[in-house]
């Protein structure tokens, strides 16, 4: 078990206190074949299949749009 630390000053001196407390553990899963469930419900980007390279998916019309909804900073600041 985890142990942690807490300091206590006392009014009436300059001393201080420390106390050791428990801390229980917080375990994520119960079983080992509910940490395999979590882990193969999640993402496997090794598996996915990649974006085409096309006009739809990789345009900047997007990205102007949010640049002009925040005042356009990239031409407040000088850059090089």
């Amino acid at each position: 078990m985890a142990k942690t630390t807490k300091t206590i000053k006392k009014t009436s001196g300059l001393r201080t206190k420390k106390k050791v407390s428990k801390v229980k553990s917080k375990k994520a899963f119960s079983s080992y074949k509910q940490a395999m469930k979590y882990l193969f419900d999640r993402t496997d980007y090794e598996r996915e299949r990649p974006a085409r390279y096309n006009v739809t998916n990789f345009d900047l019309k997007r990205m102007e749009k949010l640049l002009s909804l925040l005042n356009k900073p990239h031409r407040k600041t000088p850059t090089v």
